[in-house]
């Protein structure tokens, strides 16, 4: 609980509040679960008015302030505006800093472990020796910060989290604890594990950015038994909808022995929702499995259907012939009908008919866009073995679902032509890979 006396002298502003710390620095204030958020409504002089609106008030501007050693955990500080503040060696467990404005705020030793800093402005901070264990920063903005000695374990990232140009020579992926006040609390002064390992080490400008992207939240699928594309391309796709609040992307696909196959997906979702993706993942990839399996048996069932008609058809033909029934004379393809009966020939051998000049006209431009779209894809993404084949065929599937005119147009040209036209006019032998997953855009 906060002091109150502490909290008074606060209330007056902070000049105040500043002056106060000067004087006397063996003060530990003591500010824990205070909401600062609506602080203005019991303190006016801390309040915060929106420039665009007179009338609205906001949360309250605290630029400059000395919170050093001060206790600020559980405190609810969104949206708070800290700019210039001296945080060192604070304690901000499991408080809510979330859109909180530190640009320049030095909190160098400060423990905010376990708190919530999403889109919160870092920019240029001091976090040298910042305990940031199990901390949530997503889209958080880190620019020019100094991380120098930092605990950042099972800290949690995405992909809008911002580390440009930050400054850092070592980090600690732990930290160990002490008990305060019956809670444990982790400290910067018990650390853990360093990296880079050789304490005679420092890391070069840029190389912490690119390790700290590694602790970006990852979803691990396995395939024991390999994996049915179409069937895995249907349940992303599904998954991605029903997580539409939270970004899903395929990280990386890679290959295992014995036809065995790791699926990581990137989300920037936070811990318990990361698990719920994974569960759905893993049900919606199984029931898919399910259905095309019936769509097969279905398909397998009309295509006898099929042969058995077509058989009837050609003994009729025969028969008629030896009668010589001239007034009833039938022509057919017997090309085709040979195929089916000896059950090599297809369905749509029998059914194809002419398209007229507008649906040539869309099969074109359809194929035209998804020739563009591989060739520029293929300069990115490798597509020489199976498994870059099925990255090569998920982002390019990424890439229609996200152009809408796109996605109508390649829809409309295969329910005018079917698969086999489009796939004729694409000239591109990558279009092989991607045809297996386009059959999903007609059932949806």
């Amino acid at each position: 609980m906060a002091n109150d006396e502490h909290l008074k002298i606060l209330g007056q502003g902070v000049d105040v509040w500043n002056k106060w710390r000067k004087d006397d620095l063996s003060i530990k204030p003591d500010l824990s679960g205070i909401d600062f958020h609506s602080l203005y409504r019991k303190y006016p002089i801390l309040e915060r008015r929106d420039s665009r609106d007179p009338n609205s008030i906001l949360a309250p501007i605290l630029r400059g302030i000395n919170f050093d050693n001060t206790n600020l955990s559980y405190t609810t500080l969104r949206g708070v505006d800290l700019s210039n503040a001296t945080l060192e060696d604070a304690y901000i467990w499991r408080a809510n800093l979330k859109s909180c404005k530190l640009c320049n705020a030095n909190l160098s030793g400060a423990d905010i472990s376990e708190a919530n800093l999403d889109s919160a402005n870092f920019t240029n901070a001091n976090l040298r020796f910042v305990c940031l264990l199990i901390t949530r920063a997503l889209g958080t903005n880190f620019s020019g910060a100094d991380f120098t000695g930092a605990c950042i374990g099972d800290w949690h990232i995405n992909s809008k989290t911002r580390l440009d140009e930050v400054k850092c020579d070592f980090f600690y992926l732990d930290a160990l604890g002490d008990y305060i006040d019956g809670s444990l609390i982790p400290t910067i002064f018990s650390l853990g594990e360093r990296r880079p390992r050789d304490d005679n080490i420092i890391f070069a400008p840029g190389e912490f950015a690119a390790l700290a992207k590694k602790y970006i939240e990852t979803l691990e699928l396995i395939f024991v038994d390999g994996i049915d594309w179409q069937a895995f391309f249907r349940s992303f796709q599904e998954l991605r909808d029903q997580y539409s609040n939270d970004e899903i992307a395929v990280q990386a696909i890679e290959r295992k022995g014995q036809g065995a196959f790791i699926v990581r997906l990137e989300t920037s979702a936070d811990s318990e929702t990361s698990k719920a993706i994974e569960t759905s993942a893993k049900e919606l990839y199984y029931r898919n499995i399910k259905q095309l399996e019936a769509q097969i048996d279905d398909y397998r069932g009309l295509l006898r259907d099929e042969r058995l008609r077509n058989s009837q058809l050609l003994t009729i033909v025969k028969t008629m012939a030896d009668k010589q029934v001239a007034s009833h004379q039938t022509t057919i393809n017997a090309q085709n009908v040979a195929a089916v009966q000896s059950g090599s020939g297809s369905i749509t051998n029998v059914t194809q008919r002419n398209l007229t000049t507008e649906e040539k006209k869309s099969v074109a431009e359809a194929a035209k866009e998804i020739q563009d779209l591989l060739d520029q894809l293929a300069q990115t993404y490798p597509t020489t073995t199976q498994t870059e084949k099925a990255i090569f065929a998920t982002k390019a599937i990424e890439e229609i679902e996200q152009n809408r005119t796109l996605k109508d147009r390649v829809v409309g040209a295969l329910k005018a032509s079917g698969m086999t036209a489009l796939q004729e006019a694409v000239d591109n032998p990558l279009f092989n890979v991607l045809s297996a997953f386009l059959d999903g855009f007609l059932e949806q």
